[in-house]
């Protein structure tokens, strides 16, 4: 059996689409099941998943059928394809599964999955072909997060994690490490810098005294960090949905509209 995964990412847009189908890459690969990530984005992609973690396809552009010929399964994961790039991936496999966050468009026949707390109360419409898997049970976590034990939250916060995610667009790691090293500044302060973050620079420089700098997270590392904080700063995207998993107490901010409802 063989599937196709088709997604975006970068810079600009963050990577979030890029992780949750990285985890679902792993689990088909766990399954035995023969699998190709295709990502439109930028160079910063290569720094999240390394280069032999993805194929760079333009699939949105009109090279979509031809790689999902052959493919039983197909994934689409994107807030920028058409109707009519769907509609075509669609047809050229057996069955197709899309993630969807807000009913962004009418999908073609197959699978819906929106693994967001709210995704039940969503009215999707009901039609013949069409499933709907909804809510955080569907959630794509990586493999690491799978299976965590339980914690206890600690009254006292001694340790923040401060991550917002490989881009961090609207720059808000330094303004929240500015304002914990002003008001708390015997608080114990990890930052995780991304790979495609563009305030690395400033980041840097507040990262003298009680603040620590990581790089390049790895998912075993970032569930040890989670576990190991009081409290987390966080985005409200598909980071936060580990940190629910880790039962890590966060502060999230809603950094895009597709946010908004987590």
């Amino acid at each position: 059996m063989k599937a196709v995964i088709f997604t975006e990412g970068g810079e600009g847009s963050g990577f979030g689409h890029v992780l949750r189908c990285s985890a679902i890459k792993s689990a088909f690969e766990e399954a035995g099941i023969s699998v190709e990530l295709l990502v439109q984005g930028d160079a910063s992609v290569a720094r999240v998943l390394g280069r032999r973690g993805y194929t760079a396809s333009a699939w949105r552009e009109g090279c979509a059928v031809r790689s999902a010929e052959g493919a039983d399964i197909a994934v689409i994961d994107s807030y920028l394809a058409g109707p009519s790039v769907y509609r075509a991936i669609a047809s050229a496999v057996r069955h197709c599964i899309y993630l969807d966050d807000n009913g962004r468009i009418a999908y073609p026949r197959g699978t819906v999955i929106n693994y967001n707390a709210y995704g039940p109360a969503m009215r999707y419409p009901r039609r013949p072909g069409m499933e709907y898997l909804l809510g955080p049970s569907f959630a794509p976590l990586r493999r690491e997060f799978l299976n965590v034990p339980d914690r206890s939250v600690r009254r006292q916060v001694h340790k923040a994690l401060v991550l917002f995610g490989g881009a961090d667009c609207a720059g808000i790691t330094v303004k929240v490490l500015e304002f914990l090293s002003d008001s708390y500044p015997g608080m114990r302060k990890t930052a995780v810098i991304g790979a495609a973050n563009r305030g690395a620079d400033d980041i840097i420089r507040i990262g003298s005294g009680n603040v620590k700098l990581v790089r390049g997270a790895g998912p075993a590392e970032m569930r040890t960090l989670m576990r190991d904080c009081d409290i987390a700063f966080t985005g409200g995207g598909v980071t936060l949905y580990e940190l629910a998993r880790t039962g890590t107490p966060a502060v999230a901010f809603c950094t895009a509209p597709n946010q908004e409802r987590n």
